[in-house]
């Protein structure tokens, strides 16, 4: 039997270059899993410059406004007046800020980013004195791209993300490319599971699907995840516009 309400997630991100230097973004976010939701906005500015004649390198800086929340139509109580849970759990507003540095060049790239840097915490019991803290996070990235020809590259990536309090998450990819317009990627991520997407890009338009087959112990339950891209991209006005639905359900 698999879990009911299982993890959705719904991004819309905006990217907009202002000039050879200065970059801008924004994200609007919605999480679900089980009773709770966490909904919110973020924005982020980078700044790039050229760190030889081979790297560039970008530094960011973001702020996120997100509001967590329980949906009380979907608590089961032994008594349906549970004041516990009626009156006393309550939405809260987290405000955070994140930073990333990232380094690349023709062939080679990797990054470092940290999210929730403050480590914010709130009170979501109207009658309790603990507090509810969101965990800081770090991401390292790398990887490198082979061109085999004028029309095939290979590109191996990895991920390694460390939240406080929570096991460290490894992922290592490889995309198969063709002429910029089809990519086919298959990965693993360490405990896990296996993952395999593909997409297209033609014109200003990029479409992509994953699929993540869950390998760990709670398999039977948790089920497989789907993922779906659908990116615009407009070079002459300097701005991209991405958008995804990932749902995790059981198969």
């Amino acid at each position: 039997m698999g879990f009911e309400d299982a993890p959705q997630s719904q991004n819309i991100n905006f990217q907009y270059r202002i000039n050879k230097s200065l970059g801008f973004s924004a994200i609007a976010s919605n999480d679900s899993w089980g009773l709770s939701r966490k909904s919110g906005v973020g924005f982020g500015v980078n700044y790039i410059m050229k760190a030889n004649k081979d790297y560039n390198l970008s530094f960011g800086i973001n702020t996120s406004l997100n509001q967590f929340g329980i949906n009380r139509s979907k608590v089961i109580t032994e008594n349906p007046d549970d004041m516990a849970v009626y009156d006393g759990i309550k939405n809260q507003l987290f405000l955070d800020f994140g930073a990333s540095i990232f380094a690349s060049s023709n062939q080679f790239f990797w990054g470092i980013s940290a999210i929730n840097l403050l480590e914010s915490k709130k009170n979501l019991r109207a009658n309790s004195i603990s507090n509810t803290y969101i965990n800081r996070a770090f991401y390292f990235t790398g990887g490198t791209r082979f061109i085999m020809s004028k029309k095939y590259s290979l590109s191996p990536t990895f991920l390694l993300a460390k939240t406080k309090n929570a096991p460290t998450q490894i992922q290592a990819d490889k995309m198969f490319e063709y002429n910029s317009k089809l990519w086919f990627s298959g990965g693993y991520r360490l405990n896990d599971a296996i993952v395999i997407s593909a997409g297209v890009s033609f014109a200003s338009v990029k479409i992509g699907y994953s699929y993540d087959i869950t390998i760990s112990k709670l398999r039977g339950n948790l089920g497989n995840t789907h993922e779906v891209i659908i990116g615009f991209n407009r070079t002459k006005k300097n701005f991209d516009w991405y958008t995804s639905n990932k749902r995790k359900r059981r198969l």
